[in-house]
């Protein structure tokens, strides 16, 4: 961990940052397993944002970085987490629509057959 002590990161300006001023680090303890999702290894890394930062802004952030960065081959990701719970919240949004389309239609073309014009 003392390695870590002497790493510096580059901000935005070029100014080197001991890395201790952006992250924490610390040893925890893992399980013994290697973690698959749909027959592929996966790994996890979680974050909270801190308060007085809107989680919106940190996750286009993230995901503009990472859209930037070169995988090697047979590597991706994809965001977990809050941005999992809304695409799942309104995934189903826009099959709604049109059935509520289609059926305001159903309903709105029979009853116009009865109206008179004079």
């Amino acid at each position: 961990m003392d390695v870590f002590n002497n790493l510096f990161v580059n901000n935005a300006q070029g100014l080197a940052i001991p890395l201790a001023q952006v992250a924490g680090l610390k040893l925890e303890t893992s399980p013994l397993s290697i973690n698959h999702q749909e027959k592929k290894r996966v790994i996890s890394v979680s974050a909270f944002v801190k308060k007085g930062y809107l989680v919106d802004r940190v996750i286009a952030d993230v995901v503009k970085q990472m859209d930037g960065v070169a995988l090697p081959a047979g590597f991706s990701y994809e965001m977990g987490g809050e941005v999992e719970s809304r695409q799942e919240s309104f995934g189903g949004f826009l099959s709604i629509i049109i059935i509520t389309v289609f059926l305001f239609v159903a309903v709105l073309i029979p009853s116009s057959k009865h109206l008179k014009v004079r």
